[in-house]
């Protein structure tokens, strides 16, 4: 008689799913950590207070929450409320069974980021440096970054590429898109890149955004000399007004991103859905 016991298919997949999100967990702290790339200059512009989360007389409105696996409003017990997570006090739930549920698919590994915002989204609770975690961002979309700027570069010459996201700094940092209330960020999160030369720059975006042309001396100077064979210089805009110029190391090399650069052949910008990736 065989000793053999075959393995819980529910069990495999669970394991699978768990080094899966450690695996993301443990590149995105590598990333957020690289010395790589170089932040040449970061601000947060007049308008990074995002009045969404702010009631009257500026403080911080009440969040409604959700149960974080099945949107419920309260508990099946009558007059208890949702419980946080023990850890980072953020994730709700409306029983045991949804947040032993949430824990093995994910939130085991999720759980500092949703500690280090807070229920507010706000980057008063990190101790970190917010490069930190826009680096971590950036580098999601870095295998696309090299071979789009690359396809333009060679067009259009010296410049740089200009990210632009409908979302905050703080919900792109999340692993996965569930705000604090337990309910979908919107809009989608995501990225519309574009190359601009400097020329661009002053008449395009200085025109729109006088802001951004506190920025102009350093991004001139940083155009003029970064190394084009492996190196591309990145402006970023997120919704809350956190704005960042860095240099980034060109990713794949030069060679394989002249050969991926064709499928750019007429996209003047793209749009890149972080959750999609």
């Amino acid at each position: 008689m065989s000793d053999k016991v075959d393995k819980d298919p529910a069990s495999t997949v669970t394991n699978k799913v768990e080094r899966g999100f450690e695996a993301i967990s443990n590149i995105e702290k590598e990333a957020s950590t690289s010395p790589q790339i170089e932040f040449l200059m970061n601000i947060d512009l007049s308008y990074s207070l995002d009045d969404t989360n702010v009631g009257q007389e500026g403080k911080p409105k009440e969040i409604e929450q959700v149960c974080f696996v099945c949107k419920s409003l309260k508990t099946n017990i009558e007059g208890a409320t949702l419980f946080n997570c023990a850890r980072c006090k953020v994730a709700a739930y409306c029983s045991k069974q949804c947040q032993v549920k949430d824990w093995k698919s994910g939130h085991k590994y999720e759980c500092e980021g949703y500690k280090r915002m807070g229920r507010e989204m706000s980057f008063k609770h990190v101790n970190h440096k917010r490069e930190a975690i826009a680096n971590g961002v950036l580098s999601r979309i870095r295998f696309y970054n090299g071979p789009f700027a690359v396809h333009h570069m060679e067009k259009q010459g010296r410049g740089f590429l200009f990210l632009q996201s409908p979302c905050t700094l703080a919900e792109m940092s999340l692993m996965k898109p569930v705000a604090t209330s337990g309910k979908k960020i919107e809009p989608d999160r995501g990225v519309l890149m574009h190359f601009l030369t400097l020329g661009e720059f002053d008449q395009d975006l200085c025109r729109d955004d006088f802001e951004l042309a506190v920025f102009r001396d350093k991004l001139k100077k940083a155009v003029e000399a970064y190394d084009k064979m492996k190196e591309i210089i990145i402006l970023s805009r997120f919704r809350c007004g956190h704005v960042a110029l860095l240099k980034a190391p060109l990713v794949p090399d030069f060679k394989i991103c002249q050969a991926l650069a064709v499928d750019y052949e007429g996209r003047n910008a793209i749009q890149l859905q972080i959750d999609n990736m």
